[in-house]
């Protein structure tokens, strides 16, 4: 008997992949094979100004510069009976070819040619739409529902409360004393449909946001799991809708940005990011390790050098 399928609609970055790294084993376990389909939306202006350059770079630019390549190009780390570690990370292409499972790149989800493969794919029985920027439109919700599939989204914050982008962030300029990962049904509003679970966990006020933001990835594992053992994917049903106040939280500006810092909250770490990395994607005290932490510190000092002289030349300006 053929295993059904899920489709992971991610777009290339390093949090989405994490999750993925995570969730493809506990999914097998389950009888339920993933298919991966990689979208590539177009990243708003509002998303590339001040200190969110740092977010994009870290979360997607030195992965597909520096990190995925790395791992590529390196024997794929395996257990002695040549099987995946389930504790560390694999780019997409190491998960394609360890699990023989299919990556599709997509341009736009939104073109009836393109979601139209995935309705029509009867061992297809739903979407998971994990750390992906396109908005979906109407008549895709639409066609994706109708061919009797269900579409959920894993919001990187808590609902309703913080709906939008960089929920994690907000709540952290917030104050608040904790944050979250929601699994909820697309609908045709922005992040407004019927809640599946949630799972919340304390801020280290210590930290960087994207120190945060990628170590939430087990959270989001679990919270998908645990909606799928309890059978919700089996229904395209929807429950009740969200309860509670509501907030829709946009692209910080770069004031936002400069007063969050005064306050001690930042939004990238490079010593942080270069540690989760290196641990996530590596066994720690082999030479892989050490190899790939060196190119990780090197791309990072790149980085920060470049950020520098381009607020100067600003300055000056």
């Amino acid at each position: 008997m053929k295993k059904s399928k899920i489709a992971l609609l991610i777009n290339n970055n390093i949090s989405g992949n994490l999750i993925v790294s995570k969730l493809f084993p506990e999914l097998l376990k389950l009888n339920l094979t993933p298919v991966i389909y990689i979208l590539h939306p177009h990243v708003p202006k509002s998303a590339q100004i001040g200190k969110l350059q740092n977010f994009g770079f870290y979360d997607h630019t030195i992965g597909s510069s520096v990190l995925f390549p790395f791992l590529e190009s390196k024997p794929t780390l395996l257990n002695e009976d040549k099987t995946p570690y389930t504790d560390i990370a694999y780019s997409y292409k190491q998960i394609a070819d360890l699990y023989s499972t299919e990556v599709t790149h997509i341009e736009n989800f939104n073109e009836p040619t393109e979601h139209e493969k995935v309705c029509k794919d009867k061992e297809i029985i739903g979407c998971i739409s994990i750390r992906n920027l396109q908005i979906f439109k109407p008549h895709t919700i639409a066609a994706i529902k109708n061919s009797g599939k269900f579409l959920w989204n894993l919001h990187t914050g808590i609902l309703p409360e913080y709906r939008g982008v960089f929920p994690q962030l907000w709540a952290m300029a917030n104050d608040e004393k904790e944050t979250g990962v929601t699994l909820h049904h697309v609908d045709e509003g922005i992040d407004t449909g019927p809640i599946i679970c949630s799972e919340r966990f304390p801020i280290d006020k210590q930290s960087s946001f994207l120190k945060i933001f990628f170590e939430s990835h087990t959270y989001a594992t679990s919270c998908i799991i645990k909606a799928i053992k309890s059978g919700d994917h089996k229904s395209v049903l929807e429950q009740s809708a969200q309860a509670g106040e509501s907030n829709y939280y946009t692209f910080p500006t770069p004031k936002n940005c400069e007063n969050w810092e005064k306050k001690g909250i930042h939004i990238s770490n490079p010593k942080e990011i270069v540690d989760i990395l290196s641990k996530s994607y590596s066994l720690e005290g082999s030479q892989h390790h050490q190899e790939l932490r060196n190119a990780l510190i090197q791309a990072s000092a790149e980085w920060e050098q470049r950020i520098q002289r381009t607020t100067r030349t600003k300055k000056a300006a």
